[in-house]
């Protein structure tokens, strides 16, 4: 432990002693509920925020998309999402008619043709 220490210690040592107290407090705390930092300086930062969305789809690795699901609002408040993975359309509403006519879809020799993530939410409404 004294070795991870020395470094932390030698990166805050340009900050405040009151600062650096708050970090090391900060970093202590989330150890004890298994949150490691490797960089304590951005403790601070992480105050700022009040969301982390983590996309573990693997848009970036694979060629073709799935559309998984819509979460609808009303009033600001999300309301139960609707899933396509069941294999049923979507519910006739304002999605549904954006999501069938806002598109750069085309008919060619009998097939759709276009954008793939455009050709997925007009499949979504079927």
């Amino acid at each position: 432990m004294a070795l991870l220490l020395l470094p932390m210690m030698s990166l805050l040592c340009c900050q405040p002693p009151s600062l650096t107290t708050g970090i090391v407090y900060a970093q202590r705390s989330l150890e004890k509920k298994k949150i490691f930092c490797i960089s304590p300086r951005r403790i601070n930062m992480c105050r700022q925020i009040n969301l982390v969305s983590f996309d573990k789809t693997g848009t970036l690795t694979e060629d073709e998309l799935d559309l998984w699901g819509t979460v609808p609002t009303a009033d600001n408040c999300f309301q139960e999402v609707h899933s396509f993975a069941s294999g049923k359309a979507l519910p006739w509403g304002p999605l549904c008619v954006a999501m069938a006519s806002c598109h750069s879809l085309i008919l060619l020799d009998r097939t759709i043709q276009g954008d793939p993530l455009d050709l997925k939410m007009f499949e979504g409404t079927a």
